[in-house]
């Protein structure tokens, strides 16, 4: 959302309804799906064209009141949650569902892959070498708990081990689980900090959301795991256009020994570079631009 607003330009701000506090700066922090009237008193210089709306927890008696305030709606959608009462649906992934039963006119597929300026100005790793260094990258939440499914299987080997784990208290948590020298646990990493820990490494593992846009922009090779059914259509994508070899899934009993399969028949620095090459082939990274022109013209 920060950067399609920053895409968009002066006249657009974002209000976020927050879990969990957020140090970023330039976003409104208003529980706006609870008492959308109470939004728009307290925002009364909002701009009523439009607004675009990115929520897995709207519903939509939610839109319906948005419809009544704002000239257009529009909505990022990535697996057909609801029947949305809105103008268009933006579904900022390669493939997408077929949306029959929506009314709304739908934008989909790779042009409009959404990718912070900070790593789609990040340089792209463009040669392989020998696999020593992995990173592991589940989200904030690791609702699946996959951190400390896999470290404990990682303990043995030689590879050494990036873990993303999102807040301090999860880093706290896994390293006095995972006292091992060749784990590295970070948090409240910036883009920048992330994307040179993504291109240091020859391979991440991670959930199947929006950071496999990024690995795949960045060229870095990777394998998926699906966490959620909204990633579903993202994994399948990668697999189809050769940029990852499988589609592995949280809930699979044997998943550990696929991915460690998986990984093995990584180690050819070729196998990975042409994975490299395919990922930085399919996202050219202007995805938030043409969502914010796409806005401005309709």
């Amino acid at each position: 959302c920060s950067a399609i607003a920053e895409a968009y330009g002066v006249n657009s701000q974002i209000i976020v309804q927050s879990d969990e506090p957020l140090n970023e700066d330039g976003f409104n922090l208003f529980p706006w799906r609870d008492d959308l009237q109470s939004t728009f008193q307290k925002f009364s210089n909002l701009n009523r064209n439009s607004v675009l709306v990115d929520s897995y927890l709207a519903q939509s008696e939610h839109f319906e009141i948005l419809k009544n305030y704002f000239n257009f709606v529009a909505v990022l959608d990535d697996y057909d949650r609801i029947i949305y009462p809105s103008d268009i649906i933006i579904n900022p992934s390669i493939l997408g569902p077929s949306y029959r039963s929506q009314n709304a006119k739908i934008y989909c597929g790779q042009d409009f892959v959404i990718l912070r300026n900070q790593i789609f100005n990040h340089k792209n790793k463009h040669s392989q070498r020998e696999l020593r260094e992995i990173v592991l990258s589940f989200g904030g939440a690791d609702s699946k708990n996959l951190f400390q499914y896999f470290l404990p299987l990682l303990m043995q080997e030689e590879l050494i081990v990036h873990v993303i784990a999102g807040n301090q208290n999860r880093v706290n948590q896994l390293s006095h689980l995972f006292p091992v020298k060749h784990f590295h646990f970070y948090s409240h990493l910036s883009a920048n900090e992330i994307a040179d820990l993504f291109v240091s490494c020859d391979l991440a593992i991670s959930a199947g959301g929006q950071t496999l846009n990024e690995l795949a922009f960045l060229g870095v090779p990777f394998l998926a795991i699906e966490t959620g059914k909204d990633q579903i259509w993202n994994i399948k994508a990668f697999v189809q256009n050769n940029v990852t070899p499988f589609h592995f899934n949280a809930d699979d009993p044997l998943l550990g020994s696929k991915v460690f399969s998986a990984i093995a028949s990584l180690e050819d620095p070729s196998v990975r570079q042409q994975m490299s090459e395919s990922g930085r082939k399919l996202i050219d990274g202007r995805g938030a631009q043409r969502i914010a022109s796409l806005l401005e013209s309709l």
